[in-house]
Protein backbone atom coordinates (compact mmCIF):
# COMPACT_ATOMS: atom_id res chain seq x y z
CA UNK A 1 0.00 0.00 0.00
CA UNK A 2 1.19 3.67 -0.67
CA UNK A 3 1.42 6.01 1.93
CA UNK A 4 0.69 9.95 1.11
CA UNK A 5 1.86 12.78 3.35
CA UNK A 6 -0.29 15.87 4.01
CA UNK A 7 1.43 19.03 5.02
CA UNK A 8 0.01 22.60 6.00
CA UNK A 9 -3.23 21.48 7.07
CA UNK A 10 -5.37 24.30 8.82
CA UNK A 11 -6.13 23.72 12.34
CA UNK A 12 -9.84 23.84 11.73
CA UNK A 13 -9.89 21.39 9.49
CA UNK A 14 -7.44 19.33 11.52
CA UNK A 15 -9.57 19.45 14.41
CA UNK A 16 -12.63 18.98 12.65
CA UNK A 17 -10.93 15.66 11.10
CA UNK A 18 -10.19 14.68 14.83
CA UNK A 19 -13.63 15.08 16.38
CA UNK A 20 -15.01 13.29 13.23
CA UNK A 21 -12.69 10.45 13.57
CA UNK A 22 -13.58 10.28 17.31
CA UNK A 23 -17.44 10.07 16.72
CA UNK A 24 -16.77 7.70 14.24
CA UNK A 25 -14.77 5.58 16.28
CA UNK A 26 -11.63 6.03 13.72
CA UNK A 27 -7.98 6.89 14.02
CA UNK A 28 -7.50 10.32 12.48
CA UNK A 29 -5.61 8.10 9.36
CA UNK A 30 -8.60 6.19 8.89
CA UNK A 31 -11.37 8.73 9.02
CA UNK A 32 -8.78 10.32 5.89
CA UNK A 33 -8.70 7.30 3.87
CA UNK A 34 -12.44 6.91 4.98
CA UNK A 35 -12.90 10.05 3.35
CA UNK A 36 -10.30 9.67 0.52
CA UNK A 37 -11.87 6.31 -0.57
CA UNK A 38 -15.32 7.75 -0.83
CA UNK A 39 -14.63 10.66 -2.65
CA UNK A 40 -12.52 8.49 -5.62
CA UNK A 41 -15.83 6.53 -5.41
CA UNK A 42 -17.87 9.31 -6.07
CA UNK A 43 -15.39 10.93 -8.50
CA UNK A 44 -15.11 7.75 -10.33
CA UNK A 45 -18.80 8.53 -11.33
CA UNK A 46 -19.87 5.22 -10.99
CA UNK A 47 -23.02 5.79 -9.60
CA UNK A 48 -23.99 9.18 -11.21
CA UNK A 49 -23.43 7.22 -15.26
CA UNK A 50 -25.37 4.03 -13.61
CA UNK A 51 -28.05 6.55 -12.75
CA UNK A 52 -27.86 8.68 -16.25
CA UNK A 53 -28.02 5.15 -18.08
CA UNK A 54 -31.07 4.07 -16.18
CA UNK A 55 -32.56 7.42 -17.20
CA UNK A 56 -31.76 7.20 -20.48
CA UNK A 57 -33.14 3.52 -20.83
CA UNK A 58 -36.71 4.64 -19.61
CA UNK A 59 -36.69 8.07 -21.47
CA UNK A 60 -39.83 7.60 -23.92
CA UNK A 61 -41.61 5.06 -21.35
CA UNK A 62 -45.34 5.88 -20.43
CA UNK A 63 -45.47 5.10 -16.51
CA UNK A 64 -48.74 5.37 -14.65
CA UNK A 65 -49.11 7.84 -11.61
CA UNK A 66 -48.39 5.78 -8.76
CA UNK A 67 -51.23 8.09 -6.74
CA UNK A 68 -53.88 7.00 -9.11
CA UNK A 69 -52.90 3.53 -8.53
CA UNK A 70 -53.38 3.60 -5.13
CA UNK A 71 -56.81 5.76 -5.45
CA UNK A 72 -58.29 3.01 -7.23
CA UNK A 73 -56.59 0.29 -5.19
CA UNK A 74 -58.42 1.79 -1.88
CA UNK A 75 -61.75 2.08 -3.84
CA UNK A 76 -62.12 -1.95 -4.28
Amino acid sequence: MRSISIRNIPDPVYDSLKNIASKSRRSLQEQVVFILERETQLASGSFLSNALELRKSLTGRNFKNAADEVRLDRQR
